[in-house]
């Protein structure tokens, strides 16, 4: 093994064994692939879900782990209910898409809102229970498919938007009490969203002109305003404003990036990215 590149193996296990520790006790968190188009970001992310499970990536190793924990837990603690909901969504020039339901001419553009209690949420974006691990893999696929992608000079199929995988665990309690007649129940909910960023670029090297130059600057724009927000994140001054609302990517995310949550930062870097000659 090339001691300078890291296998999917060890990506999961620095990074996706601690998120499912995270969901499962009800906190909130963000992984995020960051790198320059063609440099190997969805790979790490999602990695060849239709070939062999060695070179499956963050997103379908979480998947198959959340579920393997959560069957254990039910084995070992028949008081705990627990069900998790999967949602597909990509971000493409600051417009949010359901991935998991397309539409034939254009697709709907949905609203992000905010709620006192409920947080930042898309709204009409589609929610699905699911049960196993084969389930998600077939969501998966669809969303994949229906992806926004696109030839540029750097990265013959370069992803012209942000994709979000969200899984959110919900786990209720039974809590058995002899003075009270019926039991009651205490309720956790913790959620991860796996992001596959669009790839930065130059824009003179991709040669993006028409569309795909405005896909370039709405990309490079939002991947600024993440590196805005997370330096504020990080300011010592508790007077520092966090933009979250200048891009509907941190927006999206911004219940997974600040507060009492954890985020993580997959860069990912590659000699190939700098071979425009192929």
């Amino acid at each position: 093994a090339n001691p300078l590149y890291a296998t999917q193996e060890d990506l999961f296990e620095e990074i996706g064994q601690p998120v499912i520790e995270w969901i499962t006790t009800g906190f909130n968190c963000c992984v995020f692939a960051f790198g320059q188009t063609g440099s190997g970001k969805t790979y790490s992310m999602m990695g060849n879900i239709s070939g062999d499970p060695l070179q499956y990536g963050l997103i379908p190793r979480i998947c198959y782990s959340l579920f393997d924990t959560l069957h254990e837990q039910s084995m070992q603690d028949s008081s705990i209910d627990a069900y998790v909901t999967f949602s597909h969504m990509e971000i493409y020039k600051e417009h949010v898409r359901d991935l998991l339901t397309p539409h034939k001419n254009a697709p709907v553009t949905l609203k992000v809102r905010e709620h006192p209690q409920k947080g930042v949420f898309v709204e009409k974006l589609t929610h699905v229970r699911v049960t196993t691990f084969e389930e998600v893999m077939q969501l998966i696929e669809i969303g994949d498919k229906n992806r926004t992608v696109a030839s540029t000079l750097v990265n013959k199929h370069s992803s012209r938007s942000h994709a979000i995988v969200t899984l959110t665990v919900v786990q209720r309690v039974r809590l058995i009490n002899p003075n009270v007649p019926t039991a009651g129940l205490q309720k956790q909910e913790g959620r991860v969203h796996l992001v596959d960023l669009a790839g930065s670029e130059r824009v003179a090297l991709s040669g993006a002109k028409n569309l795909r130059l405005k896909e370039a600057c709405s990309i490079n724009k939002s991947l600024s305003v993440l590196g805005d927000v997370i330096l504020s994140l990080g300011s010592n001054s508790r007077r520092t404003h966090i933009p979250y609302r200048n891009s509907v990517l941190t927006h999206v995310l911004k219940d997974s990036l600040g507060g009492n949550a954890h985020a993580i930062m997959v860069a990912t870097i590659s000699p190939s990215a700098f071979d425009y000659e192929e």
